[in-house]
């Protein structure tokens, strides 16, 4: 035995061949380069189709949500690059382009708050869609407050990432929710308010709203 595969895991194809049993055997490979055996009928072949080697630029237009435990984010899209940093189930980050990695696959190149870039394979996260919206604020001031649920959220002066830094949210903490307003890239934004009445700004996929 060399690992255990659990259900959902997706694997690479290296080969196939008749084993001591009469059945066919694949033989797969990880992200690690480690490679083993595992018979047909245990798995099904799933088919990705080669994109083009070209970037496709993203930026502006959605986010990323990572779904699985203490993922890399690599240099490049290719899993022996080196490592960047290691992003944990339930962070949010902004997609920055995809392109087809050296397996074949899909690679998203993300960036976090501080404007790190690094790639992660398509299958460990999930697309969010950043609708474009009116840049109107929308006053929401009595109805709810937000729930942080990413790592040291940078809350700032207006919606645009380049104004002052007002202070830094850590995950958990609760706000009161005053205001909504798109940002230039069409991403709403939430205004919200501590108990010292100190007001700023934070992405709305860097929270969650939550009723009082």
């Amino acid at each position: 035995k060399k690992w255990t595969a659990k259900k959902g895991e997706i694997y690479k194809l290296v080969s196939e061949k008749t084993g001591t049993d009469g059945k066919i055997w694949y033989q797969i490979m990880d992200n690690e380069g480690n490679k083993g055996y595992i018979r047909y009928d245990f798995c099904e072949e799933i088919y990705i189709s080669k994109q083009p080697e070209a970037e496709i630029k993203t930026e502006g237009q959605s986010s990323v949500k990572i779904i699985s435990y203490a993922i890399n984010v690599h240099h490049d899209a290719d899993a022996n690059s080196k490592k960047k940093w290691t992003a944990k189930k339930g962070e949010i980050y902004k997609l920055v382009s995809e392109k087809t990695g050296t397996d074949g696959k899909i690679w998203y190149q993300i960036m976090d708050n501080e404007g790190n870039k690094g790639y992660i394979r398509y299958d460990f996260c999930e697309e969010i869609d950043v609708s474009k919206r009116p840049e109107a604020e929308i006053k929401t001031e009595g109805q709810s407050s937000v729930k942080i649920v990413n790592y040291s959220v940078k809350v700032i002066q207006d919606v645009d990432t380049n104004t002052g830094e007002m202070w830094t949210a850590e995950k958990g903490d609760i706000y009161k929710l005053v205001s909504k307003k798109a940002n230039k890239d069409g991403v709403i934004c939430y205004q919200i308010m501590d108990n010292e009445g100190n007001k700023g700004y934070i992405r709305y996929f860097e929270c969650e709203e939550i009723d009082d």
